[in-house]
C-alpha cells in the first residue's frame, strides 16, 4: 500500500476498490450517513471537517494506515500524537466481573473538568466494551459469567484527555472481533431501526455497538486476528448535550 491518500467524498465516493489506502474527507454527514459510507464503499477511515480536533483525527487516520501495529500497541499515543493530559489505566483477567472497572472509570470520569454531560454515556460504553472483551473467554451463546470460563486472555481498559476529549478503550487478547460485520450490524441498526434489529437479529443484533457509535464522537476498531482487538470512543469535554449532539462523527478502522 502506498502513502495514505487523503480525498475529498463530498462530490463523490471512492469505489471499493480505491478505498483502501483513503482518508475519507467530508462534513456534515450524520450518523448513519457516515455508518452506510463507510459499509458500501469498505473505507476504513472517515473525517469531518466539522467535527472535533480535525487535524488529529486526520493524522490519527494516516499513521493507522501506515503502522497498523502501532495502533494496536499503544491507541492513545496515535489518537493523540503523544500528547495527553491525564491517565487511567487497568488490567483484568478476561474472566473478572467488571464491577471494579465501572467503579474506579466512574470515579475517573467525575474528576475530570468538563465531564458532567458525558458521564453516563462514558460508563455505558465502558460497560460495553468490557462486556464485548469478557465475552470472548466463555464459548459463542453462553451467558457472560455463568460458570467458569473455558479460554483465557485478558483484558487492558485505558482513558486519556486532552483539552477537547475524553479517549477511552479496551484491548483484549482474543482478536476474535470482525470489524466489518461490526460495521453491517450498526448500518443494520440504523436502516431497521433498533426494535427491527432486536426481532431480526441473527448472531448478535449489533444493539451494544450501534449504542457505543451513536454515544461516541469518533469510533476506532482494530483486530490483528486471534492475537489482540482494541475497541476505542472519544467524547467532548465542556460542551452541553445538546452542542455535543450536533457534532459530526469520525471512523477509523483496522479490519
Amino acid at each position: 500500500m502506498g502513502a495514505p491518500k487523503l480525498v475529498d467524498i463530498t462530490a463523490s465516493l471512492p469505489t471499493p476498490a480505491e478505498s483502501p489506502g483513503v482518508v475519507a474527507i467530508t462534513s456534515g454527514l450524520a450518523s448513519d450517513q457516515v455508518i452506510r459510507t463507510v459499509h458500501q464503499t469498505g473505507l476504513c477511515h472517515l473525517v469531518q471537517k466539522d467535527g472535533l480536533a480535525f487535524d488529529s483525527e486526520v493524522r490519527a487516520s494516516q499513521e493507522m494506515l501506515a503502522d497498523k501495529k502501532a495502533f494496536l500497541n499503544d491507541p492513545l499515543k496515535v489518537i493523540f500524537g503523544g500528547t495527553g493530559q491525564s491517565n487511567f489505566s487497568m488490567s483484568f483477567d478476561a474472566g473478572e466481573k467488571k464491577t471494579a472497572l465501572l467503579s474506579a472509570f466512574g470515579d475517573y470520569v467525575a474528576g475530570i473538568q468538563g465531564s458532567r454531560t458525558i458521564w453516563d454515556q462514558a460508563l455505558l460504553i465502558a460497560d460495553e466494551l468490557y462486556t464485548n472483551g469478557s465475552k470472548n473467554a466463555w464459548p459463542p451463546g453462553s451467558k457472560l459469567f455463568h460458570g467458569p470460563p473455558v479460554h483465557s486472555g485478558s483484558l487492558d481498559f485505558f482513558a486519556q484527555i486532552d483539552e477537547q476529549r475524553l479517549v477511552f478503550g479496551c484491548r483484549d487478547t482474543f482478536g476474535n472481533l470482525d470489524v466489518r460485520a461490526v460495521v453491517a450490524r450498526i448500518w443494520t441498526c440504523f436502516d431497521n431501526g433498533v426494535a427491527g434489529s432486536i426481532r431480526h437479529g441473527v448472531g448478535g443484533a449489533g444493539i451494544g455497538s450501534y449504542m457505543v457509535f451513536d454515544s461516541c464522537i469518533s469510533y476506532y476498531a482494530a483486530v490483528d486476528a486471534n492475537a489482540r482487538t482494541v475497541v476505542c470512543v472519544s467524547l467532548p469535554l465542556g460542551l452541553s448535550r445538546r452542542a455535543a449532539s450536533g457534532l459530526s462523527k469520525n471512523i477509523h478502522l483496522i479490519p
